[in-house]
């Protein structure tokens, strides 16, 4: 044995090489201890030495710079590859205690959110009561403050549930619903009719009738949101602009006449609590985009923007699989 092997054999980690003619030509202690390859392996096809099934299906799936969780007993492992000359090259990573922690955060975040539901809503409650009766204009200014911090408060908890319910299904995504895709946008605008109507916002939809293979919940989601945002950052007597093409790919398009975003900012609008506009006018949890994000990478869609300030913003959403 050389030293590159010595060395190799010295990782934690499993590791183990498969040549262009798919044959096992080293695997490391740790991938025959874990039971990922079996010892005899020498001269043998991947897919004869390999366990367990999830592992053998995933070798020829896996791409360059892509990953893939693996669940073999009672642990998980991301697994992702390195291509030499004739030979590539996988390596397993142990994220079982990362994945345990992600759960656990994400358990509190979901019960602390549901825990404070209830006494906001009472807050809330009392504060309509308290703001019927009549007040000097100093109490009033102050209840009204105390309404709005208690919205954008409830506004935020439910982002946050949100986020949680979309992180939770990161494992066990199903993509088996057969959704109308016209239908669900028109039942989203429908919801948003008397936001549209109180700017004076003009839609315009160019929508082929399409129905597509998903999860309706995640893509309602997403919807949700990004129609969400074109009202909200949009200009009095505006307009959006929704369309989806099939092509090559599906291609679902919003377009707003909106307040635009910087470049500067362009690069960072899909990280958690970040805000492109500090005008309260435009108040926002900072949650939205973060939450469209993570829901089209289960959904296999790549999101473009472009944008220009005080001239509108476009999202384009391509359908990797539909």
């Amino acid at each position: 044995m050389n030293l590159t092997q010595d060395i190799l054999d010295l990782q934690e980690d499993p590791i183990f090489l498969i040549d262009k003619k798919n044959f096992v030509t080293f695997a490391n202690i740790s991938a025959i201890k874990s039971g990922f390859v079996l010892p005899e392996y020498n001269n043998k096809s991947y897919y004869e030495v390999l366990r367990p099934f999830n592992l053998i299906s995933s070798i020829g799936l896996l791409g360059e710079n892509e990953t893939i969780k693996i669940n073999y007993k009672e642990k998980t492992y991301v697994l992702y590859k390195k291509s030499l000359k004739d030979t590539n090259v996988f390596f397993m990573r142990d994220i079982t205690n990362y994945e345990l922690y992600q759960k656990a955060k994400r358990e509190f975040i979901a019960n602390a959110s549901h825990e404070l539901k209830t006494p906001l809503s009472i807050i809330k409650s009392v504060l309509d009561v308290a703001m019927e009766k009549e007040h000097d204009e100093a109490t009033l200014r102050f209840l009204k403050k105390a309404k709005n911090a208690t919205e954008s408060m409830e506004e935020l908890i439910n982002d946050m549930l949100t986020l949680s319910f979309v992180e939770s299904m990161e494992d066990n995504v199903k993509l088996e619903d057969y959704v109308d895709i016209k239908s669900l946008i028109q039942e989203n605008l429908d919801m948003f009719q008397p936001y549209i109507k109180n700017k004076s916002i003009t839609v315009y939809t160019d929508i082929e009738p399409i129905s597509i293979k998903t999860n309706k919940k995640l893509l309602n989601i997403i919807l949700k949101n990004l129609i969400d945002n074109a009202i909200k950052y949009n200009k009095e007597n505006g307009y959006i602009k929704i369309s989806v093409k099939k092509q090559e790919k599906l291609t679902l398009t919003i377009e707003d006449s909106g307040i635009g975003i910087a470049k500067e900012h362009l690069p960072f609008i899909f990280e958690r609590f970040y805000s492109v506009s500090k005008d309260r006018a435009y108040k926002s949890t900072g949650l939205g985009l973060a939450i469209v994000k993570h829901a089209s990478k289960l959904l296999k869609i790549n999101i473009n923007v472009s944008s220009t300030p005080d001239v509108g913003t476009t999202f384009n959403l391509v359908f990797l699989e539909s």
